[in-house]
């Protein structure tokens, strides 16, 4: 395969892989090629497919394409070909914005679907709404199985600033110096999920555990295929009723669909194997349109997050059932509690920025980045960014890496 331009990613990206194993204790196990660039040459991808394969890093998997469309396809007709085999997960940005459906040749493609940026929404309680929804209907609708949200902690103004996607985070913390952050609404929608699964779970098939409630919304279960010390089968079942009007989603362009205000829904358990209780735990969380966000002390309105309520039984035939109010994300598990449960705890006021502030960024070891300077081409906002990209651009002269420039 002839060189590429774009190998620098091979000379970059690869490195970076054992290095952040050696410095941070982090198993890299992804990697991807570019952001909304278009979908990557082939060769671009087989050679960093090669590169990670000689560095012996073959379990570290390529996401691409990495795009709000979908005109890979022509490069996945031929499972023989370099570039099908290269590709480990299928990453499309949003792929479910504007559809309820991804294109039928997507499923017959052997790779997972991830929606590999997602959410991009402020963080109300329509937000929170928004990343619920999202969250299911990507299983449901498009066999969606990871999201991976933009972004996940914000660290710059939420309000006001006139930057872009301001308030996009799940998470606040826009002054980091001072310690203050704002638990949102999506963070607890995730503690639905992430505190009663664990890596390794499976989702079962829609029809099959997985799909839409009559009355409105969706469900997913997610089942531990490994049997625990005395035989029985952990699993999960996580339940959304947002409306359209509490879960519209940035630049969603969904057609308005309805739920009930109330509906009670039946379930039986079959070919799971024995389920280690007589009862289900069960935590709810509703939405309401409006809630202020107090970011000292975090939705002391309407809305209730990550309650737990009283276990649901189950009867001789394997059946339970739940009643659901509109907005609402429900969680019922045959695990225990949740990991951490629901602690909300003492957060520090904010502070302004400690100015002025100087900083000659020649007392740093090499690679390390100076105090409260994020110097990342990812951040190219009005009057700062000169400074940033020569921060950058003088680091890379001086430690330059073969094959890479400044992106400034």
């Amino acid at each position: 395969i002839a060189p590429h331009p774009y190998c620098c990613h091979c000379r970059c990206e690869i490195p970076s892989c054992p290095g952040a194993k050696t410095i941070w204790n982090i198993t890299v196990d992804f990697v991807g090629i570019k952001n909304e660039a278009g979908v990557p040459a082939p060769d671009e991808v087989v050679q960093l497919r090669q590169g990670l394969d000689t560095a012996g890093l073959q379990h570290v998997q390529i996401v691409t394409p990495d795009t709000h469309d979908f005109s890979i396809a022509p490069q996945l007709s031929d499972p023989t070909s370099a570039i099908y085999k290269a590709i480990g997960v299928l990453g499309f940005h949003e792929p479910l914005r504007t559809t309820q459906d991804l294109p039928s040749w997507l499923h017959t493609v052997d790779k997972p679907i991830w929606s590999s940026e997602a959410y991009t929404t402020f963080s109300d309680t329509n937000g929170g709404g928004c990343w619920a929804r999202a969250l299911n209907w990507g299983f449901v609708y498009g066999n969606v199985t990871a999201h991976l949200a933009w972004n996940i902690l914000q660290a710059y103004p939420s309000v006001g600033s006139g930057m872009d996607y301001s308030g996009h985070g799940l998470m606040w913390a826009e002054s980091p110096w001072s310690g203050h952050y704002t638990i949102n609404s999506p963070i607890w929608v995730s503690a639905h999920y992430t505190q009663f699964t664990k890596p390794g779970w499976q989702y079962l098939r829609v029809g099959e555990g997985s799909g839409e409630l009559p009355g409105g919304g969706t469900y997913v279960s997610l089942v531990d295929t490994t049997p625990d010390s005395n035989g029985n089968t952990h699993f999960t079942l996580v339940l959304q009723t947002m409306e359209y009007s509490l879960s519209k989603c940035f630049k969603d362009t969904h057609a308005p669909f309805t739920v009930a205000p109330s509906q009670t829904i039946t379930f039986q358990l079959r070919n799971l194997g024995p389920v280690p209780h007589t009862s289900l735990r069960v935590r709810t969380t509703v939405l309401v349109a409006g809630d202020p966000i107090d970011p000292i002390h975090p939705y002391t309105a309407r809305s209730t997050f990550f309650e737990q309520q009283p276990n649901i039984p189950i009867d001789a035939s394997g059946t339970f059932r739940v009643t659901l109010q509109v907005n609402s994300i429900v969680t019922i598990t045959s695990l225990g509690n949740s990991t951490g449960g629901k602690v909300v705890p003492i957060i520090p006021n904010s502070t302004s920025f400690p100015n002025p502030y100087a900083d000659t960024l020649t007392t740093y070891a090499v690679g390390q980045g100076g105090r409260s300077v994020q110097a990342c081409k990812a951040v190219r906002r009005r009057h700062i960014s000169c400074f940033l990209c020569c921060r950058r651009a003088w680091y890379e002269r001086y430690h330059p890496v073969p094959g890479c420039k400044a992106h400034c």
